[in-house]
C-alpha cells in the first residue's frame, strides 16, 4: 500500500492507494473545514451509502495512524452532504472550496502525477519508476525511441508545479451519472440556497432554463431527495424543495 500527504488549503490530507483504489482519511479534511469531527464521523458511519473503513496511513511526520477513511470516488458525496448555509458564516467559503476542489486535487496527484493546488507533495513512486524504465527502454529499443521520448516528455511535464484550474474536469464519479448531472445538482443547490423558503418543482426548472414539463429534470429532482435537498407536499398537489436542515448537514 502506498501513502501520500497532500497539502490543500493549509491542511495536510492523508491518502493511500491499495489494490488500485485511492482512499482518503476524513478527519484532516473535516478539521480543515473547521467542523466537529465527532458529529461528521457519526454521520458517515451510520450512512450505508458510504464504505467507511479504518486504515493505517503514514502522516508527514512519519508516524503511522489508524484513520477513518473513504474511497476517493465517494468523497464528493460526503462533502456535498454538508450544507454550507447551515454552518458558521466564517466557515462557508472554506467548506465550498473543499467541496469544489478536494476531489480534483487528490485525483490529479494519484491518477495524473501532479499536485494541482499547492505543488508541495513529492512525486509518487509510480511516476519515478515509470520515468526510469522509459529512460532505460530508449537505449535498448531503438525502433520505439521516438515514442518513448515523447512519453518521457509528457511524464516530466506532468510532475512540474501546475497552477490549479477550476475548469479542469475529472472522470465520472459514483455519486453522479454524468458531468451534466453533477452540473444540474450544483445549479439546483445554488438556487435553493438563494431561496431558503423553498421552491416548487416548476419554478426550479424555470430558473434552470428548462421547461416545466422536462421529465429528465423532474426525475433528477426526485433522485437527490434526502441527499442534497428534501421534498415536502405543497398546495394544489405540488412539491416544495428546500435544502436539508442543519441536523442532516
Amino acid at each position: 500500500m502506498e501513502t501520500a500527504v497532500i497539502k490543500f488549503h493549509h491542511s495536510e490530507i492523508l491518502t493511500a492507494k491499495e489494490n488500485g483504489k485511492v482512499y482518503v482519511a476524513l478527519k484532516p479534511i473535516v478539521d480543515g473545514m473547521g467542523l466537529e469531527w465527532a458529529r461528521q464521523s457519526d454521520k458517515v458511519k451510520s450512512d450505508d451509502r458510504f464504505n467507511y473503513r479504518l486504515m493505517y496511513m503514514v502522516a508527514k511526520d512519519g508516524k503511522t495512524r489508524e484513520m477513518g477513511s473513504l474511497r476517493l470516488d465517494q468523497l464528493a458525496g460526503f462533502l456535498y452532504s454538508i450544507n454550507p448555509n447551515k454552518v458558521k458564516a466564517e466557515l462557508k467559503d472554506k467548506i465550498i472550496a473543499f467541496q469544489k476542489e478536494t476531489f480534483n486535487v487528490i485525483n490529479d496527484y494519484w491518477n495524473k502525477g501532479y499536485v494541482s493546488k499547492s505543488g508541495d507533495a513529492p512525486m509518487s513512486s509510480e511516476i519515478t519508476q515509470a520515468l526510469t524504465i522509459m529512460a532505460q527502454g530508449i537505449q535498448s529499443l531503438a525502433k520505439n525511441q521516438e515514442i518513448m521520448l515523447e512519453l518521457m516528455r509528457s511524464q516530466k511535464a506532468s510532475v512540474q508545479n501546475v497552477t490549479y484550474n477550476k475548469t479542469t474536469e475529472v472522470t465520472l464519479r459514483d455519486d453522479f451519472a454524468s458531468k451534466s448531472e453533477e452540473a444540474f445538482v450544483d445549479a439546483v443547490f445554488e438556487i435553493l440556497a438563494d431561496n431558503q423558503g423553498g421552491l416548487g418543482q416548476s419554478e426550479i426548472l424555470r430558473k434552470l432554463g428548462r421547461l416545466k414539463s422536462d421529465r429528465a429534470g423532474r426525475r433528477l429532482l426526485m433522485k437527490y431527495n434526502k441527499t442534497y435537498w428534501k421534498i415536502a407536499p405543497g398546495a394544489n398537489n405540488s412539491y416544495i424543495y428546500t435544502l436539508l436542515d442543519e441536523e442532516t448537514a
